[in-house]
């Protein structure tokens, strides 16, 4: 590379020298090269001055959900109560596990399966659930989900999709006391709003561990096993049994990892290196990247309330 640029450099030169431009000649030249630096400088300011495309987004498609598939619900939705779930292409609901095996088609367009503690519903643009006993009050000209146990159709009861490039996020998170909320500290509050997120809000009993070191292994009980890069946080829901395991990455953003709320390995698997191996790695290589959302004050401090932070 360098030498081909020495080599443009000693040909330019040797033009220079063989060849003397006249004054006019000088003069159209500079002529022509403000013309062409004002053409670049108008297009350039034209290019700066277009709005930026908006992401297109997918309609729900239910037998691709059904299928595996999550592509076309990935992000994050919300209730007007502010209550969320949150998409993955490939993993599905970060928040719970969907039992993949019960989703089915059903006539009416929509598709359903359960979680571990309720069902849920995947419910495309133009749908009206309306039945004998319950009036569909969602709004029908978006695609919508439902997730939970009781069989009303209330307005509130229903999630949409969030535009995810205009939401409010956290964009700075350190151990300095938040300014919104008055005795916690920013990573404190960041928890209260990760577990607003992808919690269980009925649980009674919120603990938020300390941090852990980055190199702490996956899995606690073994001595086998992947490690994680940077340090994580955990925080544990009871008697729900629910555990967020995440790595706060200080922009407003968290990496969390799918580790298991209870490990269930024997012991012989435990002390298996190939197997600990393969099984720590997936959880690191299935790890989601998400943004932190703003809003919900109330919520967040009644949250704070009730989480334990351990030291």
């Amino acid at each position: 590379m360098k030498k081909t640029i020495l080599g443009i450099v000693v040909l330019l030169c040797l033009t220079a020298c063989q060849q003397t431009a006249t004054p006019k000649e000088t003069a159209q030249s500079v002529e022509s090269t403000n013309q062409q630096t004002t053409t670049t400088e108008t297009s350039a300011s034209s290019s700066t001055a277009a709005p930026a495309q908006k992401k297109v987004v997918s309609p729900m498609d239910v037998a691709a959900v059904v299928a595996g598939d999550y592509s076309s619900v990935q992000g994050l939705w919300q209730t007007s109560k502010g209550e969320t779930l949150y998409f993955d292409a490939t993993r599905g609901l970060v928040n719970l596990p969907i039992r993949q095996e019960t989703l089915q088609l059903h006539e009416n367009g929509t598709a359903g399966g359960q979680l571990p503690y309720a069902a849920i519903s995947f419910i495309p643009t133009g749908i009206d659930l309306t039945n004998q006993f319950f009036q569909d009050e969602s709004d029908q000209t978006k695609d919508r989900i439902r997730a939970g146990q009781s069989p009303d159709l209330a307005a509130d009861s229903f999630y949409y999709r969030v535009d995810e490039e205009s939401m409010q996020t956290m964009t700075s998170v350190t151990d300095a006391e938040s300014q919104e909320f008055p005795g916690y500290t920013e990573k404190q509050v960041e928890a209260a709003r990760i577990y607003n997120m992808l919690g269980n809000w009925s649980a009674p009993n919120l603990i938020a561990t300390p941090e852990m070191p980055a190199g702490t292994k996956v899995c606690l009980y073994s001595d086998f096993g992947k490690s994680y890069a940077k340090p994580t946080r955990m925080i544990a829901a009871s008697p729900a049994s629910t555990t967020i395991t995440y790595t706060s990455n200080g922009d407003g953003t968290i990496t969390v990892y799918p580790a298991p709320d209870k490990w269930h390995q024997s012991p012989e698997q435990l002390q298996d290196k190939e197997y600990m191996d393969s099984y720590t790695q997936k959880i690191l290589d299935e790890a989601v990247l998400l943004k932190v959302p703003l809003g919900m004050p109330e919520k967040i401090q009644t949250i704070l309330e009730k989480m334990e932070f351990q030291q």
